[in-house]
């Protein structure tokens, strides 16, 4: 069938009844025998020896087995704990998560109590009792920093957002180690932080390149405002919004502002471009033509760039 075909197909009752079909099919061949999948599972963590969770990780490996259950939340579920499991033997860190828990309910029920916390963290639910409750469940957990990392990457909506306010969390409550490795989490996954880096520069984890052309007095504004740049130029919702409206409310040096549009090199246009669209609504013209005037000169292919910026021009004149 072809693509087009394909897609009018989608939606309509025959694409139902098809996926009906085949779900029926499914749980004659293989739903009847997830309750007993499900038995083996708990049987090999009860065992809890070496051979028995080896025999337990093989369940998830790419096959037959792991094929016909993956799309179903019980195993899905315990595919991301033995992800935690491998990462945590990687580490050696101990107990592992197969050691703190010992049947497939708790497992589920733990990383499903997680999630939930990790949510509400992120977006700020009641921020200061969620932030309460959330170190009082890894420490009775004893959660893992392996756990956080694999939620992070692999079960929460904003990794990054929230892999900042973990970092901050753990920072306010004192929790060095749990901060350090946030710290490098960020550092390995999303490279570029200027204030990341230095923080990991103090606590002898990392060396800090040379900024040689930063004028030094405006180092406490080129810190924040290049966090704000990083997370938009790792596509965190809202950070062109917040770029421009720091602008509007600080003063920054245009010097300043141009040295921050190429450090770590020239990005894509529409990089650029959105960040001037961002400035032209916040009416922070003055720093939207330095945007424009740098496309010109950067990326001269660009040919729309210099009436764009006479547009910009002719509104300065007009206001």
């Amino acid at each position: 069938m072809g693509t087009n075909k394909q897609n009018e197909f989608l939606g309509t009752e025959q694409d139902a009844l098809r996926q009906e079909e085949k779900e029926e099919k499914w749980q004659k061949e293989y739903g009847e025998k997830l309750p007993y999948v499900v038995e083996q599972m708990n049987l090999l963590l009860a065992n809890g020896s070496r051979d028995a969770l080896m025999i337990l990780k093989s369940m998830f490996l790419p096959g037959e087995l792991f094929d016909n259950y993956k799309h179903k939340d019980v195993f899905a579920g315990m595919y991301i704990v033995m992800c935690i499991w491998e990462k945590e033997n990687e580490r050696g860190t101990e107990p592992t998560i197969l050691q703190r828990k010992r049947t497939v309910d708790e497992l589920i029920d733990y990383l499903f109590q997680l999630k939930m916390i990790l949510y509400r963290l992120d977006f700020e639910v009641e921020a200061e009792e969620t932030s309460k409750e959330f170190a009082l469940f890894i420490q009775r957990h004893h959660t893992s920093m392996e756990t956080l990392e694999i939620m992070i990457t692999t079960s929460v909506m904003r990794p990054l957002s929230l892999s900042l306010k973990l970092e901050a969390l753990f920072d306010n409550i004192g929790l060095k180690e749990n901060e350090i490795f946030m710290l490098q989490l960020i550092e390995r996954y999303w490279k570029g932080n200027y204030r990341i880096q230095r923080k990991l520069n103090s606590y002898g984890m990392m060396s800090l390149k040379q900024l040689n052309d930063l004028p030094k007095q405006n180092m406490e504004v080129f810190i924040e405002l290049q966090e704000l740049m990083w997370k938009f130029l790792y596509k965190e919702t809202g950070s062109d919004k917040e770029i421009a409206y720091y602008l509007k409310q600080h003063r920054v040096e245009d010097v300043l502002w141009r040295f921050l549009l190429e450090l770590d090199g020239v990005k894509e246009i529409e990089y650029y471009l959105l960040i001037v669209n961002a400035l032209l609504e916040e009416r922070v013209f003055d720093k939207a033509v330095l945007v424009m005037e740098f496309i010109i000169e950067k990326k001269p292919e660009y040919e729309p760039a210099a009436q764009l910026l006479e547009g910009i021009k002719k509104s300065i004149r007009v206001e």
